[in-house]
């Protein structure tokens, strides 16, 4: 429950290339897909491929980030001549997901971008115009991209942009079924309270009112920038601390549906009474580690299976 579902991982992926794998077609031929036939057509990845050639020699090497942050290096060279897919030599490292951060780096992380994502959800909730596509995954999608894409932010570290239901470094994870006592959580990395920027994802969530009614958030998944929190730590929060989602208290946050101008909403999480909740820390690239790109061999740590 540390992450959103997600198909697969590097290291699964790595498995596709042992030697060991048939390989039914050439698929490392195909340049028009820059990922290997496990994860086409996923939507919990990105990646990058290249290929090279000097005569008849073929060379293609790529890159695959997974929603969990583990990443996958790969390359396949082959003669041009040779038309059996099993007879290339293919090889693979894997990255395993990063280490929590300490508390000193995620706050550093905060300072960085969280003002920058405040800032954009309050622009957009101005605007009273949709972000993107309306979408609510959109709104913090769009909002790590603005960091990147806006000039005078040249200088920052590029953030770790949104894949699937992942948006940085989890802080948070939790679910719970329609009782207190059925609820369960974790608390991950060395802070001690949610943040201004923070994303929060939520999954089939209800939430009862003080009129006696009940919100869902989420069918089945809803997404959401936080632009203000109880200025406090969360009790006991610390790595791998036991956290229920009603201690995270309430939560405000500027969020958009499909055909609706972004809002701002505020949630207590205290009168959370079922679904899955997650929240994630905008950080920098660095945290998954160097060599986020098509190269052979890939920067370490990188792992090859035996």
């Amino acid at each position: 429950m540390d992450t959103p579902p997600t198909s697969t991982t590097a290291a699964t992926v790595c498995e596709f290339f042992l030697p060991s794998t048939h390989w039914p077609s050439a698929w490392y031929d195909d340049k028009q897909s820059s990922l290997p036939p496990p994860v086409v057509g996923s939507k919990d990845v990105s990646g990058q491929g290249m290929w090279s050639s000097y005569g008849d020699a073929m060379t293609r090497i790529g890159y695959v980030l997974f929603a969990d942050l583990s990443v996958l290096w790969y390359r396949v060279q082959w003669d041009s001549r040779q038309r059996d897919p099993n007879s290339v030599q293919r090889e693979a490292s894997y990255r395993p997901p990063p280490q929590p951060w300490a508390g000193d780096l995620l706050r550093w992380a905060t300072e960085l971008y969280g003002e920058e994502l405040v800032a954009f959800a309050e622009a957009a909730e101005a605007s009273g115009q949709p972000v993107g596509r309306g979408e609510c995954w959109d709104m913090a999608h769009l909002g790590l991209k603005s960091i990147v894409d806006n000039p005078a932010l040249s200088h920052f570290p590029k953030p770790v942009q949104s894949i699937s239901r992942t948006h940085g470094h989890l802080i948070f994870a939790g679910s719970g079924s329609p009782n207190t006592a059925g609820q369960a959580g974790r608390w991950r990395g060395g802070d001690d309270r949610v943040m201004r920027g923070d994303i929060v994802e939520w999954n089939r969530v209800k939430i009862n009112t003080t009129s006696g009614q009940q919100m869902t958030l989420g069918d089945p998944e809803h997404t959401a920038i936080i632009v203000l929190v109880p200025d406090e730590p969360i009790p006991n929060a610390t790595d791998g601390a036991s956290i229920m989602p009603y201690e995270l208290g309430w939560l405000e946050v500027i969020e958009q549906t499909r055909g609706k101008a972004p809002q701002r909403k505020r949630y207590d999480m205290s009168r959370f009474t079922e679904g899955r909740v997650w929240v994630y820390r905008p950080v920098p690239e660095e945290y998954v580690g160097e060599g986020l790109k098509a190269e052979w061999p890939p920067q370490q740590p990188a792992y090859s299976l035996s």
